[in-house]
């Protein structure tokens, strides 16, 4: 089935869609730069493709729709204008608990509960970091901890150490303990955590002991919550055709997203800003492939369908949308639209009553469209 975009929400934030996370029942939460945070609830319909996508309204309690084919896009169903002071810098959700964190440039944990009677008891509880720690979040699948990274030195108790990520007990944000490293040759150039996330698993909530960390300095790093042992891989650079991977050179450029599916949970995708997508097996921390997306530019955002057949898609710097087959590597989709900004945010929400995937994109002038794969 091809992709095709069902509408665009031109006005969905007053700035940049730096963040989205999926949660049930076709519903997604967006965070930007304007410090908002709005719940949308995906439209369900099934019509043809349309020709462009788009603009449509953002008025809370409006539908949004693509006014060429009557499809709807999305509902704006609750909105917290000052979730943060400043942007929101990352979001994460746990579906079958309807509960998402967000992290900001002011430096603020926030854990919502979604289902709350009101979007004013939605916010169940918030934490105080320095700015550069609070910049990304990921949370467990059993809902019981959540792991914040961001600048490495900020969180070490000595010199010789680096904190790839703090872990803060849920609900509450009651400190756990920091993920402090010995630094060895391998983490000289790592400075920053720019992006975590708890490895997937087959079963929704199995026990998280599993992080996997992206840096600043182009490498993936698997490391045991219970235990600190840890591994780590850099990836490679595929500007060299026809080269194999073991010939390529590290770029040393920074892992700005990972995504993984449940049918292969030793399976990450990582969105670098080398304008590759590149496939590691976290468990034998190698590189296993390269989808290389020459001309891109950086590649900010990487999501992943759980449907046959599994789709990777990638997008950044250039403002367009990429698709990959999981099984060729070949790009079977590049979104042919008019020059944008840049694309920092991709969530795939699948079936769910929606009768295909969902591939839902937050671009840099305040915009969210929706695909369907």
């Amino acid at each position: 089935m091809p992709v095709i975009s069902l509408g665009r929400i031109e006005d969905a934030h007053e700035k940049g869609v730096w963040a989205i996370t999926k949660l049930g029942n076709g519903r997604f939460l967006s965070g930007g730069l304007d410090g908002a945070l709005k719940l949308w609830q995906l439209g369900a319909q099934e019509r043809g493709p349309v020709d462009a996508a788009p603009a449509a309204s953002a008025q809370e309690g409006d539908t949004a729709t693509s006014t060429s084919a009557g499809d709807e896009v999305a509902e704006l169903v609750a909105h917290w204008p000052q979730a943060h002071h400043l942007a929101v810098t990352s979001l994460d959700s746990v579906p079958a608990q309807n509960l998402a964190v967000s992290t900001g440039f002011d430096g603020r944990i926030r854990v919502w509960k979604l289902d709350a009677t009101t979007p004013e008891q939605a916010a169940l509880s918030e934490h105080q970091l320095n700015p550069l720690e609070a910049f990304q979040v990921a949370v467990s699948a059993g809902a019981d901890s959540v792991a914040i990274g961001g600048d490495v030195f900020a969180g070490a108790s000595q010199p010789q150490r680096i904190c790839l990520a703090a872990l803060y007990r849920l609900p509450l944000l009651e400190k756990a303990h920091s993920l402090e490293v010995e630094r060895d040759a391998r983490l000289e150039q790592y400075r920053f955590t720019t992006c975590v996330r708890f490895a997937a698993s087959a079963a929704t909530t199995a026990p998280a002991n599993m992080l996997l960390c992206g840096g600043n300095n182009g490498t993936l790093v698997a490391v045991d919550i219970n235990t600190e042992a840890w591994d780590c891989v850099t990836l490679a650079s595929d500007h060299q055709s026809g080269a194999s991977v073991s010939e390529i050179k590290s770029s040393g450029l920074p892992v700005r997203a990972l995504a993984q599916t449940k049918k292969e949970p030793s399976i990450v995708f990582c969105a670098s800003e080398d304008e590759c997508i590149h496939v590691v097996d976290w468990r034998m921390c190698e590189e296993a492939s390269i989808f290389a997306t020459a001309g891109s530019g950086p590649l900010f955002a990487v999501t992943v369908t759980e449907e046959e057949p599994v789709l990777v898609f990638a997008a950044g710097a250039d403002g367009q949308v990429r698709a990959y087959d999981r099984r060729s590597g070949e790009c079977v989709y590049t979104q042919n639209a008019e020059t944008r900004k840049a694309i920092w945010s991709l969530e795939s929400i699948d079936r769910e009553g929606l009768g295909a995937p969902r591939i839902v994109l937050g671009g840099d002038d305040g915009y969210l469209e929706v695909l369907k794969a």
